[in-house]
């Protein structure tokens, strides 16, 4: 099966910072596995505002407490994925200003 993976990493930045609706989100999750045709408009704006600014989602995993932690590059360890917003401020910024 083909999927639309490039357009996961909206639902990454959506991890992040919460961007879509529910709703948003399952639709995206299903254009991504080809069960709909078009994606809704907030997905298509954050995957543009994505290739536009050459972001990629940091690595993740969850620890044994099943919390998701991103790799924080500055101190080469895994960190609480709140603090990626604080940790990345030009990122956030943009975010904020461009797709809130």
């Amino acid at each position: 099966m083909d999927f639309k993976l490039e357009y996961l990493d909206v639902l990454a930045l959506d991890s992040i910072y919460n961007l879509l609706s529910f709703n948003e989100r399952i639709d995206t999750h299903l254009y991504i596995r080809n069960k709909t045709e078009k994606l809704n408009p907030k997905s298509e704006k954050i995957f543009n505002w994505i290739k536009q600014n050459y972001w990629s989602p940091p690595e993740t995993k969850y620890d044994g407490n099943k919390t998701l932690k991103f790799y924080n590059e500055k101190t080469e360890s895994f960190e609480n994925l709140e603090k990626y917003q604080t940790t990345y401020p030009k990122i956030t910024k943009a975010v904020h200003e461009q797709l809130s």
